[in-house]
């Protein structure tokens, strides 16, 4: 009934592009895993909280499949085939760094002020873990 939607807030569109994946807030800033170059590709965005976001700004776009985001004041991380990757900003200044590489299988990503911490879910003897890097 009309009665029981008082109160509610209106939903503002930050962006029409098609979200794939993760979605991750930082301060002013939406990241995102969107499409990529090509069908099936995927990639890094960010579009302004304040919506209306026609042309978000790509970090990296890729031909494959992009694995998991996360986001805070001092870096983007993402996964991508068996590597860890970041940007320190939007700007992405000096081009997106490699973490760590040569992973099996990388999932989840999180955070903490010193370190990046995922999944690693091969099927190979030790390569089933949580591991972390310095970030």
């Amino acid at each position: 009934p009309p009665s029981s939607r008082r109160g509610c807030a209106t939903r503002t569109p930050i962006t029409t592009m098609r979200v794939l994946g993760g979605i991750e807030v930082v301060g002013n800033l939406v990241y995102y895993v969107g499409p990529g170059i090509t069908q099936g590709g995927m990639g890094v965005y960010a579009c302004p909280t304040t919506g209306g976001c026609a042309a978000p700004t790509p970090l990296t776009r890729l031909a494959g499949p992009l694995g998991n985001l996360a986001a805070d004041a001092k870096g983007i991380f993402w996964t991508e085939d068996d590597k860890l990757q970041s940007c320190s900003d939007v700007a992405c200044p000096g081009g997106v760094r490699t973490v760590a590489s040569g992973l099996a299988s990388v999932g989840n990503v999180v955070l903490d002020a010193k370190f990046v911490y995922f999944e690693t879910t091969g099927t190979a003897a030790g390569s089933r873990a949580v591991r972390r890097v310095a970030r």
